[in-house]
């Protein structure tokens, strides 16, 4: 007697009936090397190209495994291969293609995972060049910070990043509200197309045994886990850690083997695939350490070496030693914040322009304000936000909504007798 079923089903129903379980012998079928998932495939590709009248080339067939082993891991070889060789087929058809190419299968692949998968082309190479100026436009100061990430981005669209693990693994250690969250919405939108492209996590919500299970889900298959669920369904991606250094050390250990080999089995069995996302963990700690480094005259780069060792209180040296970089972010000066400012009115001008047809202005002594009163020595720029929402744009919604601002009309928002003021025209 021969029976099948999948690993999930297996751990919800079968195991827990031990009686019955132990009257089988439990083998488990894993998925074939791509070497023979292209053999089966050269061979399948010969009907595939009598039914559909096609020359598929040897070339197309090896890169399709070898696209879907590494992007499309929600199925096994051969089957993934198989899904995206038929879905090249087809579109080859529509476009009367009688010769499919390894670049027919690469185009497909890379409109479905909506990311670069050729090497950068000149414009795009250029822009790689001149990735610490693109980040810069969105993130005050941190040069070491983004030159660290920008090496790193560089490393893997020329292909020279290393093969396994994540894209890349960082670290971001330094005080709150000093532009660790930016950066990594920066670099969602820079890799993935979207700053939305982001996996985030409070760490601070696993710092119990138990919520090992709520991350890669329980033993007994009551229940999944959101690390796993979430990187199963949206495989390219940004995962941030926030305050990392507060997750149970079990959870911490996870990691060991997703920065190794970029993949964890939750206790469904289902392998979830990390090697396309880029992991940010975020830390607090010892940021009263780095601030006085900086204020001593201490070189970043001895900081972060000083910094390795201090961090060891909270990590185990290998879990350390597996992060692509340990970057240290600087405290904000108030010209820094300043600066933070100016890019989030910039965004709120634009906002409004296009949601309203309303030109908003501000002066540099209201900017300057508005920087000073979202200001705090503990947060950071953390509370900008909240002041631009309670000064700028709940003033804006009610003056809308009394009709004192219509579409055309040009808001120059100003300091008179030290408060904020709102000076309407015409554009």
């Amino acid at each position: 007697m021969i029976g099948t079923t999948y690993p999930r089903e297996y751990k919800q129903t079968i195991e827990p009936q031990s009686d019955f379980a132990e009257a089988f012998e439990v083998i488990r079928v894993e998925e074939i090397s791509s070497a023979d998932a292209t053999r089966i495939l050269v061979y399948e590709s010969i009907i595939l190209e009598r039914q559909f009248r096609i020359m598929i080339t040897f070339g197309a067939v090896k890169q399709a495994v070898a696209l879907a082993s590494k992007y499309f891991r929600d199925k096994l070889l051969p089957s993934s291969a198989r899904e995206l060789l038929k879905e090249v087929i087809s579109n080859a058809r529509d476009r009367k293609v009688k010769v499919l190419t390894s670049d027919d299968v690469i185009n497909i692949a890379q409109r479905r995972v909506d990311i670069p998968l050729k090497q950068a082309k000149a414009d795009e190479a250029q822009k790689l060049l001149n990735l610490e100026s693109i980040i810069h436009e969105r993130l005050i100061d941190q040069e070491e910070a983004v030159s660290a990430v920008s090496r790193s981005l560089r490393e893997y669209r020329s292909g020279l990043a290393r093969k396994g693990g994540p894209i890349a693994a960082f670290l971001f250690v330094g005080p709150t509200g000093v532009g660790k969250t930016e950066l990594s919405k920066i670099i969602a939108n820079i890799q993935f197309g979207s700053k939305d492209a982001m996996i985030r996590f409070d760490m601070s919500e696993y710092q119990d045994k138990q919520s090992v299970f709520r991350f890669i889900g329980s033993p007994d298959g009551t229940m999944t886990g959101s690390l796993t669920d979430a990187v199963l369904a949206k495989p390219y991606s940004l995962v941030l850690l926030d305050e990392f250094e507060k997750a149970h050390p079990d959870i911490l250990n996870l990691f060991l083997q997703v920065f190794d080999d970029g993949r964890l089995t939750d206790n469904f069995g289902r392998i979830a695939d990390f090697q396309n996302t880029i992991i940010i963990a975020t830390s607090n700690a010892h940021s009263d350490f780095i601030k006085t480094e900086i204020e001593n005259g201490k070189a970043m780069a001895e900081i972060s070496d000083n910094l390795k060792k201090k961090l060891t209180e909270y990590f185990r040296p290998e879990l350390i030693n597996r992060f692509s970089n340990i970057i240290v972010f600087k405290s904000l000066s108030p010209d820094d914040i300043i600066s933070v400012t100016g890019i989030l009115l910039k965004d709120l001008s634009e906002e409004v322009k296009q949601s309203q047809q309303v030109e908003l202005v501000f002066s540099d002594e209201a900017i300057k304000e508005i920087a000073r009163l979202g200001y705090d020595p503990v947060f950071g720029a953390r509370p900008l936000r909240g002041v631009i929402s309670e000064k700028i744009r709940s003033v804006l919604a009610e003056k809308i909504l009394k009709n004192e601002i219509v579409k055309g009309s040009k808001i120059s928002v100003e300091i008179e007798n030290n408060n904020l003021v709102f000076n309407a025209g015409q554009i």
